[in-house]
């Protein structure tokens, strides 16, 4: 009897080590933000909260009230590393859950997406909206 109840965990780890999620993995991080799959495995986005200087905004513990700030996005292509091409238009984000108004982010000079700054929190879950090949996508988000 005690053989037995040695060996049940190992035979139970053995059979769950096939068991699990997706095997995609995402991409690194190319500009602080965190990365999120797109649908259609159409490729991926990073998002981000910026400070006025333009680097990473501050968060949980750490963070104090926030100077306006912008929140940030950029779109990579399938690998993950290279821009999304052509690039996404008419990009949004819906902060909070549904009903949420559709903050509108607009082409930057130096790539990617970015709204008007504001004073949005720098953790926050929410939702972006982006067309991609003529498809309007959704995808969820959270940035902590």
């Amino acid at each position: 009897m005690r053989a037995r109840v040695c060996i049940l965990p190992i035979l139970l780890g053995i059979a769950c080590a096939g068991c699990g999620g997706s095997t995609s993995t995402k991409p690194a991080s190319q500009h602080t933000g965190l990365v999120n799959e797109l649908p259609d495995k159409k490729g991926f986005f990073e998002i981000d909260t910026r400070t006025a200087g333009g680097t990473p905004a501050k968060r949980g513990a750490r963070a104090t009230k926030a100077a306006p700030h912008p929140i940030v996005v950029h779109f990579y292509g399938p690998d993950g590393t290279t821009e999304l091409t052509p690039a996404p238009t008419d990009v949004s984000i819906r902060i909070g859950g549904e009903g949420s108004a559709e903050v509108p982010l607009k082409p930057q000079s130096g790539g990617g997406f970015a709204t008007e700054p504001g004073d949005y929190p720098t953790a926050f879950r929410g939702q972006l909206k982006a067309t991609i090949d003529g498809q309007t996508l959704e995808a969820p988000f959270m940035i902590r």
